[in-house]
């Protein structure tokens, strides 16, 4: 059997010195002594400041992605990415970056206003995987029940093959051993997705997104970056 290991990087572990010893612990504490992927966890530190200083925030994403380019070159992480990173994060992040990032995870589905980003990702060669999709607002989009009614398939199925025929990763969380048979299972069924259907299921952009995990002033995208053009 394979398994393949990820891990992040905490928000109260930001900046070169506190993600290094962050990532030394995967030595210590995973099997083999490694991670197969090694992620960034949020673009900012976790602070109670209400004010917080634009300039250190990149001054600490720039350690720490310095931090996992070491780890990464020692063999601790055999890829390193990053996690809701927005577009801005990920355009700042290419102007220092000695090694891109192989992943960007973030909330997607259907719908939410984040094409550009998706797009970005794609022509970076950058994977993107997915959470919260299987919520229940993602799986009553109506161009989605056509083409599993049309193809006699179950919703989560289908919604699955949408996000891996575009090359991104759905992810799904559980701590159920027949869940994951089940899911696992499920991908055997390689049936196509044709154009429509993809288009069909992609519906229109909802500036109404109904975000779970990005909420309120916790968004990633009211996280500052540096404005290189000032």
């Amino acid at each position: 059997e394979e398994l393949f290991l990820t891990t992040k990087v905490p928000t109260d572990a930001m900046g070169f010195s506190m993600a290094r010893a962050a990532l030394k612990k995967i030595r210590e504490e995973l099997p083999g002594g490694f991670a197969d992927l090694c992620l960034v966890h949020w673009p900012r530190s976790d602070t109670k400041d209400t004010v917080v200083n634009h300039e250190w925030q990149v001054v600490e994403r720039a350690g720490t992605w310095r931090a996992f380019e070491e780890a990464h070159d020692r063999g601790l992480c055999r890829a390193i990415g990053v996690s809701n990173y927005m577009l801005k994060h990920l355009r700042e992040l290419a102007r220092y970056a000695r090694i891109q990032p192989a992943v960007n995870q973030i909330e997607y589905a259907p719908g939410a206003p984040l094409g550009e980003l998706v797009e970005y990702c794609r022509r970076s060669g950058m994977v993107l995987e997915t959470f919260a999709w299987l919520l229940p607002h993602n799986l009553e989009q109506p161009g989605l029940h056509h083409v599993a009614a049309r193809l006699g398939r179950p919703l989560v199925l289908v919604l699955m093959r949408w996000f891996l025929q575009q090359g991104m990763v759905p992810l799904w969380k559980t701590d159920r051993e027949e869940r994951v048979l089940e899911n696992t299972e499920a991908l055997s069924d390689a049936f196509e997705l044709s154009p429509a259907d993809l288009d069909a299921i992609a519906g229109p952009t909802r500036n109404d997104y109904p975000w779970s995990y990005y909420q309120g002033d916790a968004a990633p995208w009211h996280v500052a970056t540096m404005d290189f053009t000032a």
